[in-house]
């Protein structure tokens, strides 16, 4: 089990995908997640001079994006 959740996750398979592909609920999933000291977040080193460039873009391809968050507070 732990080798094929572990390639699911990385062949890049989303949660509820790996679920049915391996036959068991979501929750037993998750389960075994813990189990194995699996996790489904992934993160990339980044400086934070990167991620001003990044969202600067983000924002001027999309200059409303994030807009109904900001007015809601």
């Amino acid at each position: 089990m732990f080798v094929s959740f572990r390639g699911y996750l990385e062949d890049g398979f989303n949660f509820k995908e790996v679920a049915s592909l391996l036959s068991v609920s979501e929750s037993t999933a998750y389960r075994r997640m813990g189990r194995y000291g699996l996790s489904q977040l992934q993160f990339t080193e980044i400086t934070e001079g990167e991620f001003d460039e990044v969202l600067e873009e983000i924002t001027k391809e999309y200059p409303s994006c994030g807009e109904g968050l900001l007015k809601h507070n």
